[in-house]
């Protein structure tokens, strides 16, 4: 059981270097989501949004608790210097923000590409920032990645491990 933490809704500026970062990256990203069978250019930028908001809602959360943490990253990196790395950093963990919409149409999850380190070889200070982002207020929660049961997805046609939230509540 983990516990759920309600963060704030994202300030205009966060919601702002999203949406120029999203527009920015979307030509370094395209190529990796064929590979995945998206070709939706409008919906990969918008997963490209709703995640960079999540790390700032993170990152935002850090800053109200007095945690020092690092700025969410808003480099522009070619495909092949894209990685694994932690989306913030804090004096002792790794966080890696992973973000979902709250849209009732499926279960609330997270997934992953199973040769990701966070999936095979996780880190103690590897600690993942589940993000639900819902209409109202954003919520999270805080997981160690190398207590977390990767499952494999309902939809079987996916390549992906996957963390479902009704797993964190039981």
């Amino acid at each position: 059981m983990y516990d759920k933490i309600i963060g704030k809704k994202p300030i205009y500026y966060h919601e702002y270097l999203s949406k120029g970062f999203a527009a920015a990256v979307i030509e370094t990203n395209i190529e990796e989501y064929k590979r995945r069978s998206q070709t939706n250019v409008e919906k990969i930028q918008l997963d490209i949004y709703f995640g960079k908001v999540c790390e700032f809602i993170i990152y935002s959360y850090f800053q109200d608790q007095n945690i020092k943490s690092s700025f969410p990253d808003l480099a522009i990196y070619g495909a092949s210097k894209k990685s694994y790395g932690a989306d913030l950093t804090t004096t002792n963990t790794s966080v890696h923000v992973k973000s979902c919409l709250d849209e009732g149409a499926f279960p609330n999850s997270w997934l992953f590409q199973p040769n990701d380190p966070l999936v095979k070889y996780p880190k103690q200070k590897d600690i993942l920032a589940l993000c639900v982002y819902t209409n109202d207020l954003p919520y999270f929660y805080f997981v160690r990645a190398s207590e977390v049961e990767y499952k494999s997805p309902i939809k079987q046609t996916l390549n992906k491990k996957v963390i479902y939230e009704r797993d964190l509540l039981c």
